[in-house]
């Protein structure tokens, strides 16, 4: 008998400590900021960036080391002043204790503000930073990626791809072919006058392709007897002729290109632009 009382007073003070711990859990309040920063998120999600940046603004007036408030701050005002956030994201950098995950967010959001104002050289510098942190971030990768495109800079792309393609174990040859045809077809451009007949051609040749990768299709109607012939232009076996020959190109030295190439490709393309002029006219 007494065995059994004590164990239920045993029981009882356990339970009573397990209520009154819950209960001092639950009455602790959060804290005024963090409610504050919860309805600025809820903004954000819908899309009513003046109430979010007034939210945010009253986070970081009553906590100036609220660094997230600062982040998302930074982020919404970017279209509309870039430059302010910069400045907000760049007096994040020189905070103490941040976490490596916050580091990677706010060199992020620098490389977002950069190619904001069209700074790429400073967009990539801070792509790179992320990369000091994580090797294997993807955005990062992408980012410089895309850079490398806008930029033309053909031999940056493709190593750019070679890594992503490691990393996501994702592999497609024709994601590295298109920047060595890049390349070949620049190559080829540069070796006549800008304003040539030919330079042009191929100008639009670059362009077509580029636009062709992107969207994985031409946006004109087959019901055009125009685009028709067009489609009709160039045969697979041509195409492939083209290809190795520029394939070719672009692996020799600028001192060495061998002249009967060029020679062959601009035979091909002189034959087609007179075929497109009599489509045209």
């Amino acid at each position: 008998m007494e065995s059994n009382f004590t164990y239920f007073a045993l029981a009882l003070i356990a339970g009573t400590g397990l209520f009154i711990l819950f209960y001092s859990f639950k009455s602790k309040p959060q804290p005024k900021t963090d409610i504050i920063f919860t309805e600025a998120l809820n903004a954000m999600v819908k899309d009513d960036k003046r109430k979010a940046i007034r939210l945010l603004r009253d986070v970081v007036k009553q906590d100036s080391d609220h660094v997230m408030a600062y982040l998302q701050l930074g982020n919404i005002i970017r279209d509309e002043h870039p430059n302010q956030a910069i400045k907000i994201h760049q007096s994040l950098t020189v905070r103490p204790g941040l976490s490596v995950e916050l580091k990677v967010d706010i060199h992020q959001s620098l490389a977002w503000d950069y190619e904001k104002i069209n700074l790429l050289d400073k967009a990539k510098s801070e792509a790179e930073q992320v990369l000091k942190f994580e090797k294997r971030n993807t955005w990062a990768l992408q980012f410089l990626l895309s850079i490398s495109e806008r930029e033309e800079n053909w031999d940056q792309a493709a190593a750019w791809t070679k890594q992503i393609q490691k990393i996501t174990g994702k592999l497609s040859e024709n994601d590295l072919a298109r920047f060595i045809v890049y390349k070949g077809l620049e190559k080829l451009k540069s070796s006549y006058e800008e304003n040539s007949i030919i330079a042009h051609s191929i100008e639009y040749y670059i362009t077509f392709i580029k636009q062709n990768f992107k969207t994985k299709k031409t946006k004109e109607p087959e019901t055009n007897t125009i685009f028709l012939q067009f489609k009709e232009l160039w045969s697979d076996r041509e195409i492939n002729i083209i290809n190795n020959m520029i394939l070719e190109l672009s692996e020799e030295k600028e001192d060495c290109i061998d002249s009967s190439l060029i020679d062959a490709v601009e035979i091909i393309l002189n034959n087609k632009e007179e075929i497109v002029a009599d489509i045209i006219l």
